[in-house]
């Protein structure tokens, strides 16, 4: 879930955005390796995660002539910061 608001730029053909994203995970990941060789056992593991579940969110989109955009987002959260990069085609 990304909840956004913006503002377009008309003559520039471009869209700046800010908002959150939802980074829901699971409060606990645990499984199992199975045999590790010179262990002769099995590994198993059971890690808890605590971390605010939204992050903030920044972002632009840029219409490249008719037919190309490009946009990038960049999300800081808690624990962890992303960066996603988009090139798109329009028929």
């Amino acid at each position: 879930i990304q909840p956004m608001l913006g503002y377009q730029f008309v003559d520039y053909r471009a869209q700046l955005f800010l908002g959150a994203e939802y980074q829901g995970l699971d409060a606990t990941m645990s499984g199992n390796l199975g045999k590790i060789d010179g262990l002769d056992q099995d590994c198993t593991y059971d890690v808890g995660v605590e971390l605010n579940q939204w992050a903030y969110l920044i972002g632009f989109n840029k219409q490249i002539g008719k037919n190309y955009n490009i946009t990038a987002l960049y999300s800081k959260g808690e624990t962890r910061d992303s960066y996603t990069l988009n090139f798109g085609y329009r028929f």
